[in-house]
């Protein structure tokens, strides 16, 4: 596989491991000239069309997602019987190379890892996806510390192939399944940073699943007795086999870990029972008239006709802006602030909602307007030839917005002054924040090219390049040049040509072999 080029892009190096989906290789994207992975699904995911059905569709989401903890796709797509999806390529560690052999993490540290991907999974949830894959060898913590969670728009749930130690009860039982359970896998995650290992293993697969169906684990501090009770409580809250009785959003699961970080406290699960005062039933009788009151003008104001009507929200992420307008607008509701998130394949649509705000199925009055994000296209415009100043406003008003100019000298006098080098090259798909650089002719400056033959190599490469020329070594032998010096260079000697030209110089190997 090593040395095969996909799309005529991306061109596969090392391969860098296999997982319960796919083989991943470290990648060069040759149009961009950066560092990529690339997944190759297993063949027997990649024949099942049902399947793949279902991975464009999220990844096409996925690939819209913007969080500093996610690792999105870039590109997806197949060739003859191989499918590959490109992502971002981390270099670091995962959590499953980290925790190999029983490692146990601070609990502070351990709860910071968590709390970023709680983070990352409200942007998912937000957008209507469940990872479904959530285990230690798909969360990374690169060179510089960022963790990451990878897989992202995978489509895990509808493999089948969730690493059993990790997925939540109703995902082992073929349930359906929704954001509580990727909170059950990240407190599986948390839980074995913790304690060292995870709540429920056995040798085989189907002992793991009945003990995580019909067994309660013991909180992570019964194996680490530094765990802090905060921490306990947020884990068996999340490890919860009933999925009502779990967090309910990753934002609260965040907002507890948080609330551990940034200082002592346990987070509130249920509300405390006080103990009442003597003045306690005057205060509350004295409520309770005053609930009574309001609620009685309320219901006055509604049955005369003066309340609010409060209608559902529809859900509109996947249709196309046009439609989801319509949908709002039958709903009682209004199109509101339209963003734009740009797609990176051309494989993705668009015009397509891929996020809204408010969430569908929350309560709002009727007329009230719904924000939505739609996918959009930004192509790098083909700006070689151009003057410098048209090249800058024709790049402004497609919509970029950091655009780096350079000066480099040319030959052509009809060069000068225009651009004739861009990057990316025209066609790629970018956002308006794609730094772009643009190279533009300037006149070189003239100089004779001194004479280097018969000095030694290094003796020939020091004084051409100290006149301002670039260097090219060739060899060949000779009988009267003794080995290492210059046979003869190419410009000649005292030519003028512009500085920064390549000179070539001959450089002997001594006589030919006899």
């Amino acid at each position: 596989m090593e040395g095969k080029i996909l799309k005529q892009r991306y061109l596969l190096k090392g391969k860098l491991g296999g997982g319960r989906l796919a083989d991943t290789y470290q990648a060069e994207d040759t149009q961009m000239g950066a560092p990529v992975a690339v997944k190759i699904l297993y063949p027997e995911i990649a024949s099942n069309a049902a399947y793949i059905g279902k991975l464009e569709a999220e990844l096409k989401v996925a690939a819209t997602l913007r969080h500093p903890n996610i690792t999105r796709p870039l590109d997806w797509g197949s060739e003859g019987e191989l499918y590959f999806v490109v992502s971002e390529l981390i270099t670091g560690q995962s959590l499953r190379e980290i925790l190999d052999g029983g490692e146990k993490l601070p609990p502070q540290r351990a709860a910071r890892i968590a709390s970023d991907i709680s983070q990352a999974l409200e942007v998912v949830h937000g957008h209507s996806l469940v990872h479904g894959g959530i285990a230690t060898n798909n969360i990374f913590v690169s060179d510089i510390g960022e963790v990451k969670l990878m897989d992202v728009g995978m489509a895990w749930v509808a493999t089948g192939r969730g690493t059993p130690q990790f997925i939540s009860p109703e995902q082992a039982q073929g349930l359906a399944v929704d954001a509580r359970s990727d909170l059950y896998s990240l407190a599986v995650v948390l839980y074995e940073m913790l304690a060292g290992r995870v709540p429920f293993d056995a040798p085989d697969t189907q002992t793991v699943v009945y003990k995580l169906i019909n067994e309660v684990p013991a909180p992570p501090s019964s194996t680490n007795p530094t765990v802090p009770a905060t921490l306990d409580t947020v884990v068996v809250k999340a490890l919860s086999k009933d999925p009502a009785l779990r967090y309910q959003s990753a934002r609260e699961m965040t907002a507890d870990l948080l609330h551990y970080l940034e200082g002592p406290g346990v987070p509130v699960v249920a509300a405390p029972v006080e103990k009442k005062s003597s003045h306690a039933g005057i205060w509350a009788a004295l409520g309770i008239i005053a609930i009574l009151a309001i609620a009685g003008v309320i219901l006055a104001i509604v049955f005369a006709g003066g309340g609010t009507e409060t209608v559902q929200v529809p859900n509109v992420v996947g249709m196309k802006q046009d439609d989801a307008k319509k949908a709002l607008e039958d709903g009682g509701l209004e199109l509101g602030n339209i963003e734009d998130q740009y797609i990176t394949s051309q494989s993705q649509e668009v015009g397509v909602v891929v996020a809204q705000d408010p969430a569908a199925g929350t309560s709002q009055d009727k007329g009230s307007k719904v924000g939505v994000t739609v996918t959009a296209e930004l192509a790098m415009p083909n700006v070689i030839g151009l003057s410098q100043d048209d090249a800058v406003s024709n790049l402004k008003k497609a919509g970029v917005k950091v655009v780096e100019v350079n000066k480099t000298p040319v030959d052509q006098a009809q060069a000068v002054g225009k651009v004739v080098t861009q990057a990316p090259s025209a066609g790629t798909l970018i956002d308006p924040d794609t730094s772009v650089t643009l190279e533009v002719g300037e006149e070189a400056t003239q100089a004779a090219v001194p004479n280097v033959v018969g000095l030694s190599q290094n003796a020939a490469e020091e004084q051409l390049e100290g006149a301002g020329f670039a260097v090219k070594v060739e060899e060949a032998s000779s009988t009267e040049v003794p080995q290492g010096n210059v046979i003869q260079q190419n410009p000649a000697a005292n030519t003028e040509v512009a500085k920064g030209t390549t000179v070539t110089i001959t450089v002997s190997t001594g006589p030919p072999a006899s």
